[in-house]
C-alpha cells in the first residue's frame, strides 16, 4: 500500500471512530426538549421529578427556581438567600388605633413568574408571621404581604418597616413604591445595586407598598413587584432541528468513511 492509500485510510478510520463515538451522543440528543422555561415543563418531560430546585430558561435567561407542587400544580419560587434579622421581612407597627403587638413576616421564598419576572407578594406558602392586631380596632391582621409596611399610630408616623433583599440572586428591584392612606409617610429607600429596598411606613393609617394599594395586610396583593434581571444570558442550546441534522450528517460521514475504506482493503 502508497503512502498517499495509507494516508487516505488513516483518514476514513478517524471519521469512522469519530461517527462511531458521536452517534451514541447526538442521537439522544436530538429527542430531547427544548431547555424547560417554567417548572410545568420540567414535570411535563419528567412526571416524576420532585419538589426542588432546579434551573430554568425562560426569555434569554438563565436561573434557578425552587418548584412546588410537582405532583399537582407546578409553581416557581425565587429561593431568598439573606433570610436573617431584618432582611426580607414586612411589619405591621402596633398602636394607635390598631392594638395589639406587631405583625412581622418573614420569607425564605417569593412566588415568581418567570416569564414575566412578577413577584405575588399576596402568596405566603414560605412565610412565617409572628404577632396579631386589630386594624383600626376591628380586623384582624396576623400577617404581611412581602415588602411592606403599615402602622396607625398617628399622621406622619412612619413605624412599619420592611425589606426586600436580593442579594446572592440574579435579580434587582425594578419597581416603584406607593405611599398611601390617612396622613401618609415613609418611603422606599433602594440601595445603590438595586439588590436591597429599605421601606418604612405609616400614618393614621398609612403604608408604603409596590404599586399601591388599600389596605395591604393578611394575603394582600398579587404579582405586582417588578423585578430585573441582572444575570448572565442563557447558555445557547442547539435546537432539536439542529440536533436531528446533526446527526443525520455525523451517520453519512461515518457511511462515507466505511465505504473508502472498504474500497481501499479491496
Amino acid at each position: 500500500m502508497s503512502h498517499y492509500a495509507a494516508s487516505r485510510l488513516l483518514t476514513r478510520k478517524s471519521i469512522v471512530v469519530l461517527g462511531s463515538f458521536l452517534m451514541p451522543l447526538l442521537v439522544p440528543r436530538a429527542a430531547l426538549a427544548a431547555p424547560p422555561a417554567s417548572c410545568a415543563d420540567i414535570h411535563a418531560s419528567s412526571p416524576s421529578s420532585p419538589d426542588g430546585t432546579y434551573t430554568i430558561y425562560p426569555n434569554g435567561m438563565q436561573f434557578q427556581v425552587y418548584c412546588s407542587g410537582m405532583s399537582t400544580a407546578p409553581t416557581e419560587y425565587l429561593n431568598l438567600v439573606n433570610t436573617g434579622s431584618g432582611a426580607n421581612f414586612s411589619e405591621y407597627a402596633a398602636g394607635g388605633v390598631s392594638p395589639g403587638t406587631n405583625v412581622v413576616t418573614k420569607y425564605t421564598k417569593v412566588r415568581l413568574n418567570p416569564s414575566n419576572l412578577l413577584v405575588n407578594i399576596g402568596d405566603q406558602t414560605f412565610a412565617t408571621s409572628t404577632g396579631s392586631l386589630l386594624h383600626s380596632g376591628s380586623i384582624s391582621v396576623t400577617s404581611m404581604p412581602y415588602g411592606t409596611a403599615m402602622a396607625c399610630i398617628g399622621a406622619g408616623n412612619a413605624a412599619g418597616l420592611a425589606n426586600i433583599d436580593l442579594t446572592g440572586t440574579p435579580f434587582t428591584v425594578n419597581d416603584t413604591f406607593l405611599t398611601q392612606g390617612s396622613s401618609p409617610a415613609g418611603g422606599a429607600v433602594f440601595s445603590s445595586s438595586n439588590h436591597v429596598v429599605n421601606i418604612t411606613g405609616g400614618g393614621f393609617c398609612g403604608w408604603t407598598v409596590p404599586e399601591g394599594g388599600f389596605n395591604p395586610f393578611n394575603n394582600f396583593g398579587t404579582f405586582q413587584l417588578q423585578l430585573a434581571y441582572n444575570g448572565p444570558p442563557a447558555v445557547p442550546a442547539l435546537s432539536n432541528t439542529a440536533l436531528v441534522l446533526l446527526a443525520i450528517g455525523m451517520a453519512c460521514i461515518a457511511a462515507i468513511g466505511l465505504k473508502g475504506f472498504a474500497s481501499v482493503r479491496s
